[in-house]
């Protein structure tokens, strides 16, 4: 009888009292991505908007609000590492966690040989000297080297990458560009840096043009000389004679004025600079009077022999 009585009175009662459902907590914003040193404001509202319950604990001071259904709590100078405010109210299902992913992601540095020269090997190498994320090393890095908007390398999941190759001259002046990519909570994070090739060579393709060949006394004489290089060949010259010589645009060019027979010869360039040197020479020939005279005295004798021989002939006919 009596437990039949306390069943109608258990009825009754859930029937006039109104239902009592817990209130939910939600963390703004998800995941927060802060730098190490950082600061950061977390809002926490509640399901029921009346809630004047809510709270946080917290493992690092910080500046609290507080209004009807919500409470907000801002931090500044963030160090530690593994930090994870949690919201709680008397009438909530359960304490809402937000860890905080505090991170160190330093911009990338670029190292280059001291010296890169042209046929040679050189190796291009691209790091983040300072990488954290809630004091672990993360591996949903990538880090990427191009140039031209090619890729040349990438790594993922380490914080360097390099590429490997022969420098060409073509490539002096072209820019280098890392790229680095991080994920740290929701947030993908990118960094980059750039740095300019440049590229050495020694003398190379280096030839001699002239304006003659073979001159004659009083002709003048220009000879020319070409190479290629990085940086930009000096030129100097082993002459047949230094007189009358007139040096110009930039060494490269000898002018012999009124040329005489001691000009007859090899005319030898150099061109160096700081990674090599090269030559290369061109023959010219003096057409003195001189020729003339000995042409002169090979007619003279040849038709003095025909004479002779044609008198003798005669002769020994009778």
């Amino acid at each position: 009888m009596i437990f039949a009585l306390q069943q109608k009175v258990a009825v009754l009662l859930c029937f006039w009292l109104p239902t009592v459902y817990p209130c939910d907590q939600t963390i703004y914003p998800v995941d927060p991505a802060v730098p190490f040193g950082g600061s950061v404001t977390l809002n926490c509202t509640s399901s029921c908007a009346n809630d004047t319950e809510l709270n946080w604990e917290l493992s690092v001071r910080g500046d609290t609000q507080k209004g009807p259904g919500w409470i907000s709590v801002s931090f500044v100078n963030i160090t530690l590492w593994d930090f994870q405010p949690v919201c709680f109210g008397d009438s909530a299902k359960a304490p809402t966690k937000m860890p905080i992913y505090l991170y160190q992601f330093s911009s990338p540095d670029i190292h280059l040989a001291s010296e890169i020269i042209a046929g040679h090997w050189h190796t291009v190498v691209c790091n983040i000297s300072s990488l954290k994320v809630r004091g672990q090393i993360p591996t949903n890095i990538n880090i990427s080297l191009s140039s031209g908007g090619r890729i040349l390398n990438s790594s993922q999941g380490n914080s360097s990458v390099e590429y490997t190759s022969v420098a060409k001259l073509e490539q002096d002046g072209a820019e280098i560009l890392c790229v680095a990519h991080l994920k740290v909570g929701r947030e993908v994070l990118e960094k980059t840096a750039n740095s300019t090739l440049k590229v050495a060579a020694q003398p190379h393709n280096i030839s001699i043009i002239s304006s003659v060949t073979a001159y004659k006394a009083g002709s003048n004489i220009t000879v020319t000389c070409r190479a290629e290089g990085n940086p930009f060949p000096k030129f100097t010259w082993d002459l047949p004679s230094p007189v009358n010589v007139e040096y110009s645009n930039r060494n490269r060019t000898v002018t012999i004025h009124s040329a005489q027979s001691s000009h007859n010869g090899t005319y030898q360039c150099h061109a160096q600079n700081p990674y090599g040197s090269d030559l290369a020479h061109i023959d010219i020939l003096y057409e003195g009077k001189s020729r003339n005279w000995v042409t002169a005295v090979v007619v003279v004798v040849v038709v003095s022999l025909l004479v002779t021989v044609f008198i003798i002939y005669y002769r020994c006919r009778k």
